[in-house]
């Protein structure tokens, strides 16, 4: 995984501070001091536990593994207009031609010792297509598989709109209040959201999307018994809800236990 923060950046930052004149083994020590106690991208907006894992997509190889449809396209992006912050984002396409279409990237994680955990990240939408950003957290335990996600939808066709999530009957059910427009205004608008579950007591904790913070300790999610070794996926995707191909772009991803 990539450093919590760019070289320079923690150099802007120590120099700021006054500290960086220490000099040799002394202000690389700092810096790795500040880099454990930091625990977050200078971008995080919320917040956050202890971090289990960070992409921020500034490595040149791919950090994650990835599938979807028959054309789809998922992969790292230099292209200024699709980078949030620095030199680097994941891009992830749908193919057209068809509906519900997908391009998924997935990251896999042994058992965390605390299963109180949150995914943040930033994202970018096309304008007002038909379509599903999503955000999936699934944790194999050893005995119960448990299925958590979160998704924004935009389908006029089925009058469907804002953040839903997948509920104790393993269906989507809309989230209280959270009917945002994300796929309007300008190209390239790029929005921060972070979820957090409770896998101890199965329920959800919160939503924050952009400005707006979402209380979800009502709503309960599907259990289903199995036998495998226990692990953690945290999973982005897209899927197109008419005909047309749709994209989206993600930056800054950082997954946390020990929530607040």
């Amino acid at each position: 995984m990539a450093y919590i923060m760019t070289k320079e950046a923690f150099e802007e930052a120590l120099r700021d501070s006054g500290l960086w004149e220490k000099g040799g083994a002394g202000r690389e020590a700092l810096r790795e001091e500040l880099i454990n106690s930091h625990g977050r991208f200078p971008t995080c907006q919320h917040p956050t536990g202890k971090p289990l894992g960070m992409e921020d997509f500034e490595a040149d190889t791919m950090p994650m593994r990835v599938d979807g449809s028959v054309g789809y396209d998922v992969h790292r992006t230099t292209s200024p207009p699709y980078v949030f912050r620095g030199n680097g984002s994941l891009f992830m396409s749908t193919p057209g031609g068809a509906l519900y279409q997908t391009a998924i990237a997935a990251k896999f994680f042994g058992p965390p010792s605390s299963k109180r955990i949150g995914v943040e990240l930033w994202f970018e939408l096309p304008l007002d297509q038909p379509q599903i950003f999503e955000v999936a957290m699934e944790y194999y335990d050893g005995t119960t598989f448990h299925a958590t996600s979160i998704q924004w939808i935009n389908d006029p066709a089925y009058n469907l709109f804002g953040w839903r999530y997948w509920n104790e009957a393993g269906r989507w059910a809309d989230i209280d209040g959270a009917a945002m427009n994300l796929a309007r205004g300008m190209f390239f608008t790029w929005h921060n959201m972070k979820w957090i579950i409770d896998y101890d007591t199965g329920r959800y904790v919160t939503l924050f999307c952009d400005d707006q913070e979402f209380d979800l300790s009502g709503y309960t999610y599907q259990k289903t018994a199995t036998v495998t070794v226990p692990y953690l996926i945290i999973s982005p995707s897209l899927w197109c809800q008419s005909t047309t191909a749709v994209h989206s772009c993600i930056d800054d991803l950082m997954v946390t236990t020990e929530e607040p």
